[in-house]
C-alpha cells in the first residue's frame, strides 16, 4: 500500500528537535510576512487615514472575521493537531483519511453557513445606510479559503513543516497593497467597495500557498485516487467536532468580544476603532513573532509528548515556554511605553494621519501591551489542556473573561467617558484575569512556576534599560510620550521622515542595546550563561 511504502516520509520527533527549533521556523516565515504587512498598513494609513469610513471598513473587517476564527487558525489547530497525533500514532492511514474528510467536510459546512449569513446580510442590508453591512457580505465568501489555509497549515504543522503556513500570508498582504495603490481616484466608498472584494481573492492566494504541499505529503502517503472519494463527516470527524465545539464556543466568545469592542471604540470616538486597528497591528507584531510561533510549535510537541507517556517532558516543555515568553513579552511591553510613540509616528505619521491620530493611536496601543504577557500566558497555557483533549476549561476560562470585558467597556465608556483607550485597556485587564484562572487551573496538575527566581532579573534589567532610555530621550529628544499618555495636547512627535527615522532608532538602539549589555554583565558577574538567565 502507498502509505506503508512512503512511511519513512514522516519525520520523526527526534529529541533535537524540538519545540525551540521548530519556532524559530515559524519565527522566520512570520517574520516576512508581519514586515509586509506593516507596509500594508502604512498604506492604509498614508491613503486612507483614521476616517469614520475607514472605520467603518475595519469594523466589518473585524465582523467578517469571525467567521475565520471560529473555523480557522487557532481553533482548528487545537481540535486537528491532538487528534491528528493520536490517530498517527495507532495507524498511519487512519490519520490521513481523517486529514482528507475533515477538509471535505469543512467545506461542506462552511458553504452552508455562508449562504445562511449572506442571506440573513441581505435582509438587513436594506434597512441600514451604513457600509458596513456591505463590506461584511462582499469580504465573507474568502473566509472559506482561509479555513481551509488554516486546516492545511495544522496539518503542515503536524509534518513539521512551519515556515510555509507563516509565510503565506505575504501573498494576502500583497494583494492587499496592489489593490490599495489601484482604487486611487475613486471615491473612499468605493475604494472601500474594491478593497473588500480584493481581500477575497488575498485569501484565496494565501490557501493556495499551502495547498500544493499539503496535497503532496498526502498523495505520498495515500495515493491520488483515494482523495476524490472522502467519506463526509466521518467517524472520527464526528469525534473531533464535540471537543471541537468547545473551542469554537471559547473563540466565538473571544471574537465576539472583539467586535464589540470595536462598537464600544466607535460610541467613544467615531474614528476610535480606526485608531484600535492601527494599534493593535503593531502589539500583535511581537505577539506573532514569538507568542504564536511558540505556541504553533509547542502543541504538536506537547501532544507527542502525551502519546509516548512522556510527562516530564511535557512539564520541562511547557516551563521553557512560559519563561522564555514572559522574559521576550516584557521586554516588548516595557518597549512599548518608552519607544511605542517613536513607533507610531514613524510608521504611521504621514499622509492624511495627523498628529491626532499618531496620539490616540500610541494612547490604544500602550492600553494593548499591558496585556501582552497575560494574552502569551494564555495562549500556552490553551495549548496544554488542547494536547490533552480538554476544551471545557480555556472555552469557560474565556467567556468568564469576555463577560469582565463586556462589564469593564460599559463603565468605562458610559460611566467614565473614556475615549478608545480604555477599549484596549479593558482588553487586556480581562487576559490578566484569563492568565490567572487558567495558570492556577495547571497549578493543580502540574508543578509550573510563574514567576521563577530568574525573573527578578529580567524586571531589574528591563526596568533599569527603560529608565536609562527615558532619560536619553528627554534631554536629547524632548520626549512628549509621557505627556501624549496624559493627553496633553501641547506636545507632539516630530513630522520630518528624517527625524522620525532618527529618533525611532536611537532609542531603540539605547533600549535595546542597555538590555543586552546589563544581560552580558550579569551573566559574567554571575558566571552563568547568558540563556540561563531567562
Amino acid at each position: 500500500m502507498p502509505y506503508q511504502k512512503n512511511l519513512k516520509l514522516i519525520p520523526q520527533y527526534m529529541s533535537k528537535d524540538n519545540f525551540f527549533h521548530l519556532a524559530k521556523r515559524f519565527f522566520y516565515g512570520t517574520f516576512a510576512s508581519r514586515i509586509l504587512g506593516m507596509v500594508r498598513d502604512i498604506a492604509m494609513a498614508f491613503y486612507f487615514g483614521s476616517s469614520p469610513e475607514i472605520a467603518s471598513f475595519m469594523v466589518a473587517y473585524r465582523l467578517s472575521n469571525l467567521f475565520r476564527r471560529l473555523f480557522g487558525e487557532g481553533t482548528i489547530n487545537a481540535g486537528f493537531v491532538p487528534h491528528f497525533e493520536a490517530l498517527n500514532h495507532s495507524s498511519n492511514k487512519k490519520s490521513y483519511e481523517f486529514y482528507r474528510d475533515l477538509l471535505f467536510s469543512l467545506v461542506v459546512l462552511l458553504l452552508i453557513l455562508t449562504a445562511i449569513i449572506e442571506l440573513v446580510l441581505a435582509l438587513n442590508i436594506f434597512s441600514s445606510f451604513d457600509s458596513t453591512l456591505l463590506y461584511i457580505m462582499i469580504m465573507l465568501p474568502g473566509l472559506i479559503f482561509i479555513c481551509l489555509y488554516a486546516l492545511n497549515s495544522a496539518f503542515l504543522n503536524c509534518h513539521r513543516r512551519f515556515f510555509l503556513p507563516a509565510i503565506a500570508p505575504i501573498f494576502f498582504n500583497i494583494v492587499w497593497i496592489v489593490t490599495i495603490i489601484l482604487v486611487q481616484g475613486h471615491s473612499l466608498k468605493k475604494q472601500m467597495t474594491l478593497l473588500s472584494f480584493s481581500i477575497v481573492v488575498a485569501y484565496f492566494s494565501q490557501f493556495l500557498t499551502t495547498h500544493f504541499s499539503a496535497h503532496k505529503i498526502y498523495y505520498q502517503n495515500i495515493g491520488k485516487e483515494k482523495w476524490h472519494f472522502p467519506n463526509f463527516f466521518s467517524k472520527h470527524v464526528k469525534l473531533m467536532l464535540r471537543p471541537l465545539t468547545y473551542s469554537i464556543i471559547g473563540v466565538g466568545a473571544l471574537q465576539i468580544n472583539s467586535a464589540i469592542d470595536a462598537i464600544y471604540a466607535k460610541i467613544a470616538d467615531p474614528s476610535g476603532p480606526a485608531y484600535l486597528w492601527y494599534a493593535i497591528r503593531l502589539q500583535q507584531l511581537p505577539f506573532a513573532l514569538f507568542s504564536v510561533a511558540l505556541s504553533s510549535a509547542l502543541l504538536p510537541t506537547l501532544s507527542k509528548a502525551l502519546q509516548k507517556g512522556q510527562s516530564d517532558t511535557f512539564s520541562k516543555n511547557l516551563q521553557k515556554a512560559i519563561s522564555l515568553s514572559f522574559a521576550l513579552m516584557l521586554v516588548c511591553t516595557v518597549g512599548i511605553f518608552v519607544i511605542g510613540g517613536y513607533a507610531v509616528n514613524l510608521i504611521y505619521g504621514r499622509g492624511d494621519f495627523t498628529g491626532e491620530s499618531i496620539s490616540n493611536t500610541y494612547q490604544c496601543l500602550v492600553g494593548y501591551s499591558i496585556g501582552l504577557i497575560p494574552q502569551t500566558v494564555v495562549l500556552i497555557i490553551a495549548n496544554c489542556f488542547y494536547a490533552k483533549k480538554k476544551y471545557k476549561v480555556p472555552a469557560f476560562a474565556t467567556i468568564a473573561t469576555v463577560v469582565i470585558n463586556i462589564l469593564l467597556n460599559g463603565f468605562f465608556v458610559f460611566g467614565l467617558k473614556m475615549n478608545a483607550f480604555s477599549v484596549a485597556l479593558a482588553t487586556s485587564i480581562s487576559a490578566c484575569f484569563n492568565a490567572a484562572v487558567l495558570g492556577a487551573l495547571l497549578k493543580k496538575n502540574y508543578k509550573i512556576m510563574f514567576f521563577p527566581k530568574s525573573f527578578v532579573k529580567v524586571i531589574s534589567i528591563v526596568a533599569f534599560s527603560s529608565f536609562v532610555t527615558h532619560i536619553f530621550g528627554k534631554y536629547v529628544f524632548d520626549d512628549p510620550s509621557f505627556y501624549i499618555l496624559l493627553e496633553n495636547s501641547d506636545y507632539a512627535y516630530p513630522s520630518y521622515f528624517f527625524q522620525q527615522v532618527i529618533q525611532f532608532f536611537s532609542m531603540s538602539f539605547i533600549f535595546l542595546g542597555s538590555i543586552t549589555g546589563f544581560f552580558l554583565i550579569t551573566a559574567f558577574l554571575t558566571k552563568k550563561s547568558f540563556s540561563s538567565l531567562f
